[in-house]
């Protein structure tokens, strides 16, 4: 039998579609972007070369207060509470080394992943320090340590504040210049 590219070519094209789409592993320094953003230099030795060797990774379950939102303590008193999150997150990292594990890419090109530092899972870290809510959409098994560190009033719970995906939609709204009424 003869195999022609026509043949052939939708082989390949289902087969690099499950790869991109499978869960891989990323391990190194990270560097924090955002109370649970994280860019991470893969220095595996046995590492994917078809990836690239710096992962930007969102961590799943959990969102964490965009770098530049407020909260406000008393009346008239306000903090910069996302970058008070990205600061404690980087310090309790502390240069040891992060392991994501991507589970999922979305439209936007946006890695979500299950992050670890030695055992302990970065997503539980952050609720339960108060530095993360749980996402609404992927982070049920957080809402106990959500309502915990509440309770506590530690990290952004010992203020008010706007959720970080209403903040962002609100900020999408304010800053949404390029766009016509129509």
């Amino acid at each position: 039998m003869i195999w022609s590219v026509w043949m052939v070519l939708p082989w390949f094209a289902s087969v690099a579609w499950a790869e991109t789409t499978t869960p891989y592993q990323v391990e190194g320094p990270a560097r924090v972007l955002a109370g649970d953003i994280l860019d991470i230099e893969d220095q595996r030795p046995y590492r994917n070369p078809r990836f690239d060797a710096q992962v930007r990774v969102h961590v799943r379950g959990v969102d964490a207060p965009e770098p530049s939102q407020t909260c406000i303590v008393e009346e008239k008193r306000w903090w910069f509470c996302g970058t008070a999150a990205q600061q404690a997150l980087s310090q309790w990292i502390n240069n040891r080394p992060v392991l994501c594990t991507a589970l999922a890419t979305t439209e936007q090109d946006r890695t979500f992943g299950v992050c670890r530092v030695g055992q302990e899972d970065l997503a539980t870290w952050l609720v339960a320090h108060g530095w993360a809510l749980a996402d609404p959409k992927t982070g049920e098994r957080y809402l106990p340590l959500e309502e915990k560190a509440k309770k506590d009033r530690v990290g952004i719970w010992k203020s008010r504040f706007e959720p970080p995906w209403e903040f962002r939609k609100q900020s999408e709204t304010l800053y949404d210049w390029g766009k016509s009424e129509e």
